[in-house]
């Protein structure tokens, strides 16, 4: 059950292949805790437990893991695993073993080649890079599978890839691959992860962003082990980075929402500048410019652009489907919608009570759903009001996301999990989500100019608006669960202990039959 790496390697990266949590009995077999969920009945059907992943590392409770899939085509398409199907290789039922890498400046040269690590070797002697000491001073080691060559070479033309953050670890590995062996996994010394996100547009390169506790961020391609380290020391922004995502349609961009309210723009090939300037006021029902994001202009520094968003942390964000528009939720309780090309605000809409700790857009953007510290999740309409809130949680609400495979034109399939550990399935359509239960004339004072200049909506009554509940609700792990996301084939959920549960979906055939 627990690896060791070769002689040269500094330490063993070990974990856990079976389904459940791992223990040993006295004959040597792994049982689970008869505690653990591994199914769960549903009106569409029942999901099982495919895989769970639970590597023996330090878990930072309060960050949680949080797990990124992403779809990439074979290398060699000439190969035959590239067409057809290929057994298994004998290599992977046998324990695995990881090697360490040595260290990669941020340098033009360092790069070489995609796959430079075929040809690693354990080299415990080149442990540092030649020409920039802050990789060593801020990276611990890079671990590979010593078989990673092979097992890329041997894979299906199509295959899905899992990336999750657990305390101070990145950890990557095959979607579909058993045993669920890491086929990498990059540390660091004093800082944490945060957040990553995988850049859709370079899938074939698979570049991996991250943010840190220490407000640094970093890229980082696995196929080569190259990285690129921006904020360093926080000479642009101290606070932690909360939040993280590649701009759409950019090779090279993303932003990072940090704990003292800020979006900041960079470019992974940019150099950073220690930015120097006088904060204006920050207006709390809109935002500041403090430095403009123009998108055409190759010539910026680090940053591309900051944008002051609240006094209070940016706890998440979300693209619209056609990349207009960004959805920003802080922690005090603001859901601001932002034109992006434009800079500047569109609607702001409160909570009802607490910070808000999620959002996400509809696939056909009309609707952005929120979670929050009311342990309720929040429908809106996009530039309209408030048209229903979601009660099924019984603590705060930590991630939503809307279910693709479950959307139609005119009804929507979203999930949401939760500190309460829970999983809830909603269904909702756009003709029941316009009925509100009761109607109050209200006295309503008139808006300041701050407030129409930044279309600031009125909180309205819960009165006023529509409740629906879950079709569908259960406690899935024994720990607060962190993050959901959904593929064709089932449900993804990572929570605060590092464990990764793979869900799968129910067949078309194991639906429930109507009376």
């Amino acid at each position: 059950m627990a690896s060791s790496s070769p002689s040269g390697s500094s330490s063993a990266l070990q974990y856990s292949r079976s389904v459940s949590d791992a223990s040993l009995n006295s004959a040597g077999q792994v049982t689970p805790p008869q505690d653990i969920l591994t199914s769960f009945a549903t009106p569409e059907g029942t999901y099982h437990l495919r895989d769970q992943i639970k590597v023996n590392l330090q878990p930072i409770f309060q960050v949680g893991s949080t797990a990124t899939l992403i779809s990439v085509k074979s290398v060699d398409t000439h190969s035959p695993s590239a067409s057809t199907p290929v057994d298994p290789p004998d290599f992977e039922s046998a324990p695995a073993k990881f090697v360490e890498l040595p260290l990669q400046t941020d340098g033009p040269q360092a790069d070489k080649s995609k796959f430079g690590f075929m040809s690693a070797k354990p080299n415990p002697k080149k442990t540092k890079p030649t020409s920039n000491k802050t990789v060593a001073n801020f990276i611990s080691k890079i671990l590979v599978h010593d078989q990673l060559a092979r097992i890329l070479t041997s894979r299906p033309a199509d295959v899905t890839y899992l990336f999750y953050n657990i305390g101070r670890s990145l950890l990557w590995m095959d979607y579909m691959r058993q045993p669920k062996d890491p086929l990498s996994m990059i540390e660091f010394k004093d800082a944490f992860i945060t957040c990553h996100d995988i850049n859709p547009l370079t899938r074939d390169t698979m570049d991996v962003v991250m943010g840190f506790n220490t407000g640094d961020v970093m890229s980082y391609l696995p196929l080569s082990g190259k990285t690129t380290h921006i904020n360093r020391q926080g000479c642009i922004n101290k606070s932690s980075v909360l939040t993280i995502q590649w701009l759409p349609g950019s090779e090279t961009r993303f932003v990072a929402g940090y704990a003292d309210g800020s979006l900041i723009f960079y470019d992974k090939d940019k150099d950073e500048q220690p930015f120097i300037g006088v904060m204006p006021p920050i207006d709390p029902e809109g935002f500041t410019v403090i430095k403009s994001y123009h998108e055409r202009e190759s010539s910026v520094p680090n940053p591309q652009g900051w944008w002051q968003i609240s006094q209070s942390a940016v706890t998440a964000i979300s693209f619209s489907p056609d990349t207009q528009h960004i959805a920003v939720v802080t922690a005090d309780g603001k859901l601001k919608v932002i034109d992006f090309k434009g800079e500047r605000i569109c609607d702001c809409y409160p909570s009802y009570f607490g910070g808000f700790t999620c959002v996400c857009w509809s696939p056909d953007g009309k609707f952005i759903v929120t979670g929050g510290q009311d342990d309720f999740i929040t429908i809106w309409n996009f530039r309209g009001r408030i048209v229903a809130r979601c009660q099924g949680h019984s603590s705060w609400v930590t991630s939503v996301a809307f279910d693709p495979y479950r959307c139609s034109d005119r009804s929507y399939r979203f999930g949401s999990v939760g500190e309460d550990a829970k999983l809830c399935l909603w269904d909702f359509s756009v003709s029941s989500l316009h009925r509100p239960r009761t109607h109050h004339t209200l006295m309503r004072r008139l808006p300041t100019e701050t407030e129409r200049k930044c279309n600031v909506h009125e909180l309205a009554s819960r009165r006023d608006v529509s409740v629906i509940e879950p079709f569908f609700s259960i406690a899935i792990h024994l720990d607060p669960i962190k993050s959901i996301n959904f593929r064709e084939d089932g449900i993804i959920t990572a929570d605060r202990a590092g464990r990764v549960r793979l869900w799968k979906r129910p067949t078309p055939e194991a639906a429930p039959q109507a009376d």
